[in-house]
């Protein structure tokens, strides 16, 4: 069973939960037809599978998903950043924590020559154990 988890221009991300636990799966749109979104997407999972950097989900596989290209994410348990910060519920000693643990996994990200080309509340975990 998928459960939408959020919508972007270009993909969609679901939570799937199977046999072997539940994973992300970033799908391609329809309207993610041109030869460089399927590029960027296949670039994503070459690049994230090989990472081991704290903090980063890695790309567990490529897959189709009703005939649209996909790749499987490692699922993290938690909220997104910007849940956290729209209903007020952080104190500035928490965001100024997350805020560090987000710079040192973009430093460990950029030690290793990759650039996130969309760092925002939306795209960064709170995990349930309190980790970034």
């Amino acid at each position: 069973m998928r459960t939408v988890l959020h919508r972007s221009e270009k993909t969609t991300l679901y939570l799937e939960r199977g046999p072997d636990g539940p994973v992300v799966l970033k799908v391609l749109d329809a309207g993610a037809s041109s030869r460089w979104d399927h590029l960027r997407l296949d670039n994503e999972f070459e690049i994230s599978r090989a990472l081991d950097v704290p903090g980063v989900r890695r790309a567990l596989r490529r897959e189709l998903v009703d005939g649209r290209p996909a790749i499987a994410l490692e699922y993290v348990d938690g909220v997104p950043l910007s849940a956290l910060v729209s209903r007020d519920a952080a104190s500035v000693a928490e965001c100024a924590r997350c805020g560090a643990e987000l710079a040192g996994i973009l430093g460990g990200l950029h030690d290793r020559q990759v650039i996130h080309r969309d760092v925002k509340p939306d795209n960064a975990i709170l995990a349930n154990n309190g980790a970034v």
